[in-house]
């Protein structure tokens, strides 16, 4: 997929998952490592219906040693790390999500909006198909 968006002259920003062995592995590792961790580059907080919402962005762009191990990925850019820390009645969740991009990690504003844009898709589709597939009522 990563091969035909660059073809066509635009950029992807992927999430990564578990079952993507290696490549979810060295950029979580990248991420949560004291040596190499990088510094968050933006955050912002939202709130409503009840809860308190952090998001942290964490970009890299020196990342020669990733594209060494996974030649694959055409035109892999960056790697990013959106966390989101979610209060609600006195409960706190927290959450890490990692993304490989062909866009440069200068600005994590930006990545991290489009990484939120890709959280609203991804969730509205998920509600189309719990409705459409009676999910909802299980």
């Amino acid at each position: 997929m990563a091969k035909q968006i660059v073809a066509q002259g635009a950029d992807y920003l992927l999430s990564l998952k578990g079952n993507q062995g290696g490549l979810h592995e060295d950029v979580k590792l990248f991420f949560e490592s004291e040596n190499t961790r990088p510094a968050v580059g933006h955050e912002e907080h939202d709130g409503g219906h009840g809860r308190i919402e952090t998001r942290t962005v964490r970009a890299a762009s020196d990342i020669a040693w990733l594209q060494e191990r996974h030649p694959e990925w055409d035109k892999l850019t960056s790697i990013v790390a959106v966390t989101a820390k979610r209060e609600q009645k006195g409960k706190i969740t927290e959450e890490t999500r990692y993304f490989i991009s062909s866009m440069d990690a200068s600005d994590p504003k930006r990545l991290g909006q489009v990484v939120r844009a890709h959280w609203g898709i991804e969730n509205n589709l998920h509600w189309v198909l719990d409705y459409a597939f009676n999910r909802h009522l299980s």
